[in-house]
């Protein structure tokens, strides 16, 4: 008896929770131009990070007038995003109320940018707007697969756009993936990847993945509500193998072994993370110098990334800029953006490691006497353009400071909040030192510099471990962890040097998009200066200032037809 009461009381319990649900829905409307797509979803259940939103179905629909209505009814927090093929997905969070029951996206927003528009200036998003991408593959950027078998790629945008940065309700831009051979040329037949993310092996041999993301107006998010594409220097690359023989190859390719030794703080400790060891160089030298001791290895090839009107490009693999040394070891030249090692032992077995490179430039000045020379015990500052963090904040997983460490001086960086955190890349970039009182050299180096981080939670390199069906849980592993990532460039501080004679900043390298063009171009520059437009009869029809980033120029009012953008020594043709 007392148990079916029970039982009678758990099911009442339950009808209450079910009415009290449906009683609590409220309809709410989202109006969008006819031929827009709406996804409204929520997550499953709270607590979790990473696993796919469950998707909401509209009630009803209606087209009138070149809108669609669609109709909802849901309680609580869910989120939106309305797209249509070329346009900037517009994305948000909503709770329906009394006072809100209804949205409208228009036209104009979803035309406001094109989706492929990038944002390279730091300051943009009140300092928080630099942005990488991490993906589950290994550390080596290399994944071997059996004919027939399937991967679910997990890729995100990091660090990622939530709404605050303590409730971390976070939703990712759209992303597309291209499957490349060897040779660089469009090819499916080892893998292919659908919008998804799933990628599957019908075929073997080896392919290149490239992973990018657009931009998008998210009207909920802290800095919001425009973050642009994915840089394409950024571009996610991974090779595949498929069928491949079984490898005997160590690359040999270690970073900071002194350093990092501890797996519970960098989980592949001293090998090269092709993620969260990135390689700087200053423009000047043309790349960075990489060197390694591979064992089992009788050739090592280079792919280096092309960037071509914004986007990432490979042509192959070849030994040049590839340097084998007289004690077996390897030198590769890294230039900007991804590159990918190839190492081929005798038996023909074949090893991949994809290295990341970056460019930098800096100035110096003089804190102590800023109108005089350089001489020991003064205060200088360094100030570089850019560092980026190495792994921006990841809720549940990532929530750390960095800093610029050099001659081995252990850099002091907070392990909770501060620049350092979110705006690393806006408002960390400046390194001071003194130069010794007793110092009698010519000039004061800068060595062994480092990417330091710190800060609470999981392991570096514990995003690979991210599935959708599991997630991560909100408080993960959040111990206190400390690495050192990639390779920053030696400076030379010439004494009795004035202000700002060391390196600056070269205004040569822009890319200007789309191309073809109608209405407008987005001009990127890595730095300001003025660039002169000439149509083909040679007149000047637009002079401009460029700021550091992405510059947009309306065209309208042109003239279809040739023109030309010269900046510095830099030109670039456009066509309208």
């Amino acid at each position: 008896m007392r148990k079916n009461i029970l039982k009678i009381g758990m099911a009442i319990t339950l009808l209450i929770s079910i009415f009290g649900n449906i009683l609590a829905q409220t309809t709410f409307s989202i109006t969008v131009p006819e031929g827009a797509s709406v996804y409204v979803g929520a997550p499953e259940y709270s607590g979790y990070n990473y696993k796919p939103f469950t998707e909401k179905a509209a009630i009803s629909t209606s087209t009138n007038g070149g809108k669609t209505t669609y109709n909802y009814n849901v309680s609580g927090k869910h989120n939106y995003r309305v797209s249509q093929k070329g346009m900037l997905t517009q994305a948000g969070v909503f709770t329906p109320s009394g006072s809100s029951t209804s949205l409208e996206i228009k036209s104009e927003q979803l035309s406001s940018y094109s989706p492929r528009e990038t944002d390279r200036d730091v300051n943009n998003n009140n300092g928080y707007n630099v942005a990488n991408i991490f993906l589950n593959i290994n550390e080596k950027g290399h994944l071997k697969l059996s004919s027939g078998d399937t991967y679910q790629l997990v890729n995100l945008r990091t660090w990622t756009m939530v709404d605050n940065t303590v409730t971390n309700y976070f939703l990712e831009p759209d992303y597309h993936y291209t499957v490349i051979n060897e040779n660089g040329e469009v090819d499916n037949s080892v893998v292919t990847v659908d919008g998804k993310g799933l990628i599957k092996a019908v075929g073997k041999g080896t392919a290149i993945v490239l992973v990018t993301y657009d931009a998008i107006n998210l009207h909920s998010a802290a800095g919001g509500p425009f973050f642009g594409a994915l840089w394409s220097e950024n571009t996610g690359v991974f090779v595949v193998s498929v069928d491949a023989p079984v490898s005997s190859i160590t690359s040999g390719m270690l970073i900071n072994e002194t350093k990092n030794t501890n797996s519970s703080h960098k989980m592949v400790t001293t090998a090269v993370d092709t993620e969260l060891d990135v390689f700087y160089y200053l423009k000047k030298n043309g790349g960075f110098d990489f060197s390694f001791t591979p064992s089992n290895v009788v050739s090592v090839e280079l792919a280096q990334p092309e960037i071509i009107e914004n986007t990432l490009n490979f042509s192959g693999f070849s030994t040049e800029n590839v340097t084998k040394n007289a004690d077996e070891s390897y030198t590769v030249r890294l230039i900007n953006g991804r590159n990918i090692v190839k190492m081929t032992s005798a038996s023909g077995a074949v090893e991949y490691q994809v290295l990341t490179a970056k460019t930098v430039t800096y100035t110096v000045s003089n804190l102590t006497n800023p109108a005089g020379k350089i001489n020991p015990g003064d205060e200088v500052s360094v100030k570089f353009t850019t560092f980026f963090h190495p792994c921006g904040k990841l809720p549940g997983i990532y929530n750390m400071s960095a800093g610029i460490q050099y001659n081995d001086v252990e850099a002091n960086v907070a392990a909770v909040g501060g620049v350092a955190q979110h705006t690393f890349a806006s408002k960390a970039q400046e390194y001071k030192i003194t130069i010794p009182l007793e110092f009698t050299g010519n000039e004061f180096l800068l060595t062994n510099g480092v990417i330091k981080a710190n800060g609470y939670g999981s392991p570096y390199g514990s995003h690979r471990n991210i599935t959708l069906e599991n997630g991560i849980g909100e408080g993960l592993n959040a111990s206190l962890r400390t690495a050192y990532f990639g390779a920053l460039p030696n400076i030379s501080i010439p004494l009795n040097a004035t202000n700002n004679s060391i390196e600056q900043i070269d205004a040569s390298t822009i890319s200007v998009y789309p191309n073809p063009f109608t209405d407008y171009i987005i001009v990127n520059t890595i730095a300001g200066g003025t660039a002169a437009i000439y149509n083909l009869s040679g007149n000047v029809i637009l002079s401009v200032n460029l700021k550091n980033g992405s510059n947009r120029i309306e065209t309208s009012a042109w003239e279809k037809g040739v023109y030309v953008l010269k900046m510095g020594e830099k030109t670039v043709k456009v066509v309208k």
